[in-house]
């Protein structure tokens, strides 16, 4: 099957009986410059919380044609039926490449979490909801935002950025009182 012929729609309906091999091709497709008119950014760093939000909701999907159609409409603004009627090649290389994305934003938010004390484990921290409304959630207390829908057009790169530091101080804060307390006892 040419790709660059082939509608993506189709290609996806034949997906479930295409061999292994031609399923770990698809994965390898790259990513386009412009699909469907538009630039295809150099990364995700310059989209929303809510846009990543809705990606990573999509990228839960096992389903592909979700995948790919949910990825150039929050991206790109494309409606389901004009990317299923675009050439596959592009289509797929696009929304493999954003996969690709998730998971180093994935990496990136995972590099920055704090582990929790003993102390922490003892109070039962791990029954907190760590998920992307929590994020959100602190965000908007963290600015004095009453709206949490305002916090979801605010640059995902930039919270981030707001809770490295906060963790980071954080980290220090903790070190801190621990020289402190040791220095205390020695007196």
């Amino acid at each position: 099957m040419i790709l660059s012929r082939t509608a993506t729609g189709k290609v996806l309906m034949l997906e479930s009986i295409l061999t292994e091999e031609s399923q770990e091709a698809l994965l390898k497709l790259p990513k386009p410059r412009t699909l469907l008119g538009k630039d295809v950014p150099e990364d995700l760093n310059g989209i929303t919380i809510g846009q990543l939000s809705e990606l990573q909701e999509a990228a839960k999907s096992e389903d592909m044609r979700t995948i790919v159609t949910e990825s150039a409409r929050i991206l790109l603004g494309a409606a389901p039926l004009k990317v299923l009627r675009h050439r596959a090649d592009r289509t797929i290389g696009f929304a493999v490449w954003v996969l690709h994305e998730l998971e180093r934003i994935a990496k990136m938010w995972k590099a920055i979490s704090v582990p929790p004390s003993p102390e922490a484990v003892q109070a039962g921290v791990e029954q907190l909801t760590s998920d992307t409304f929590s994020i959100i959630d602190w965000f908007a207390l963290r600015m004095g935002i009453a709206d949490h829908d305002a916090v979801m057009s605010v640059p995902w790169v930039r919270i981030w950025r707001c809770m490295k530091d906060d963790n980071e101080r954080g980290q220090f804060q903790n070190r801190l009182r621990e020289v402190m307390a040791k220095q205390s006892t020695k007196k």
